[in-house]
């Protein structure tokens, strides 16, 4: 039977306990705290950037973009999610992309670099204390499910953003008995059974030195976070020069569209296909791939734009029209995607990822 969308806070229950991580299929969000934005004066560190802002009526506390959003220039590449981290986890995503940083002494989620921040275009989102919140009661609601937190992309990674996460899952989510170490060095291979109740925190090489030292939550499974842009098996060639070998498990992400593409080179910026053009360049990839023994594939439905709304943007890709071409790009048995990442997660398109699961039915 398909999972339908009242199973959707707990839709990891239905997998069965024997099951490998590499055999799954996860639904992900992209720039997951960007559902609301806080924009500040000390953001405009150009006064003229400010001021244009603020004559085109942007104001703080956005926190709802699920009805029409008549957004200007200024922040139409921003907000990457419908709901916040609490309700996306409801909507099945299992994998969380969070980003975040120190803003006017309080950690939270942001979108756009540091140069962007001198012109004006960068932009806060949630707050961490309020994202750990919600991924606490979550995982106190729903034992069967694992998450991801997906931390590659920090500017920082500081031991009070750790402190906050445990003090929140030991408010929320009290353990009587710390989870046992994993078995295996590549979280992927990991039995279902082995994964369920975790939290598990990927992150680089520098920040698990300093975290593993914390009396961590015992739901806390901290993991070296790897990827491989090329897409091909990290197992060819030597693996530990490739990947460096630590002493926390190893999450690998597999995937980025052939760089070197002509067609690809030719569809990265204006076009409405443009995610479905790169998918199709990183599908021509793996499938020469012979097979693969480590990593999760990814796939990635994140759209940009520097001028038009990502939110109507990303409605066309999924527009049903685009069915068959998003569906063409699931291989099949060792090349089926793992894990997508979604822009504007919902019901609809976490069941279309969560039902790829099908394949072992």
């Amino acid at each position: 039977m398909p999972i339908v969308a009242a199973d959707l806070p707990n839709w990891m229950s239905q997998l069965p306990d024997d099951r490998i991580l590499q055999e799954v299929v996860l639904p992900a969000t992209h720039d997951s705290g960007m559902c609301s934005m806080k924009i500040g004066l000390s953001t405009f560190v150009n006064p003229l950037a400010w001021a244009v802002a603020a004559s085109s009526g942007i104001y703080a506390g956005i926190s709802d973009w699920s009805n029409a959003r008549n957004h200007s220039f200024f922040h139409n590449n921003f907000v990457t999610q419908i709901n916040n981290v609490y309700a996306q986890l409801l909507c099945g995503a299992r994998q969380l992309d969070l980003r975040i940083t120190s803003h006017n002494f309080t950690h939270r989620a942001y979108h756009g670099g540091w140069g962007l921040a001198i012109v004006g275009e960068r932009r806060y989102g949630e707050k961490w204390k309020d994202i750990c919140a919600g991924i606490s009661m979550f995982m106190a609601a729903n034992p069967s499910e694992f998450l991801i937190l997906k931390l590659d992309k920090q500017e920082t990674y500081t031991k009070e953003m750790m402190t906050i996460l445990i003090k929140e899952l030991n408010d929320h989510y009290p353990l009587l008995h710390a989870k046992p170490p994993l078995k295996l060095k590549y979280v992927c291979q990991e039995e279902i059974q082995n994964l369920r109740g975790r939290v598990l925190v990927c992150g680089k090489k520098n920040a698990l030195k300093d975290w593993s030292r914390m009396p961590l939550h015992g739901s806390i499974t901290l993991c070296e976070w790897k990827k491989d842009e090329s897409g091909k098996n990290p197992e060819v060639g030597n693996l530990n020069a490739r990947l460096g070998v630590g002493e926390h498990p190893q999450y690998i992400l597999l995937g980025g569209a052939a760089p070197d593409n002509p067609v690809d080179q030719q569809n990265k910026v204006g076009k409405l296909d443009n995610v479905l053009v790169k998918q199709e360049a990183m599908k021509r990839v793996f499938s020469s791939q012979v097979g693969r023994t480590v990593g999760m594939r990814g796939i990635w439905f994140n759209t940009y734009s520097v001028t038009r709304d990502i939110k109507k943007y990303s409605d066309e890709i999924w527009a049903a029209s685009k069915s068959a071409q998003r569906d063409a790009l699931w291989l099949n048995g060792i090349y089926r995607q793992n894990v997508a990442s979604i822009d504007f997660l919902d019901n609809e398109k976490a069941l279309y990822v969560i039902n790829k699961n099908q394949h072992w039915r």
